[in-house]
């Protein structure tokens, strides 16, 4: 596969990360200015998005949609765990990604 290619694939599953984390971030925070919290989900929603359609599974039609959906729940992942690990004063990062993919 040439490079072009893999690159289209990345940027394609990175673009479709970041429209399912700006579709959760409306559903889960109508009205609501953008903060870290968005920005930690839509990092993370890009990430499971790149990792199940690109990485783990062959990139075909059912393998875009399983990164559709990873990225769903990496993002809900992130608003679920953000207050959950504040009480404890522990940043969230990249654990909804992990989660998600594991």
């Amino acid at each position: 596969m040439h490079v072009r290619g893999l690159l289209a694939g990345a940027v394609l599953l990175a673009l479709l990360g970041g429209g399912v984390a700006a579709f959760t971030q409306q559903w889960l925070r109508p009205g609501l200015a953008p903060s870290m919290v968005d920005t930690t989900a839509a990092f993370n929603a890009v990430l499971a998005a790149m990792a199940i359609g690109g990485v783990w599974f062959v990139p075909q039609p059912s393998a875009i949609g399983l990164a559709a959906v990873a990225a769903l729940l990496a993002s809900v992942a992130s608003y679920a765990l953000f207050p959950v690990l504040a009480a404890f004063s522990l940043p969230v990062i990249s654990l909804p990604f992990v989660l998600t993919v594991l």
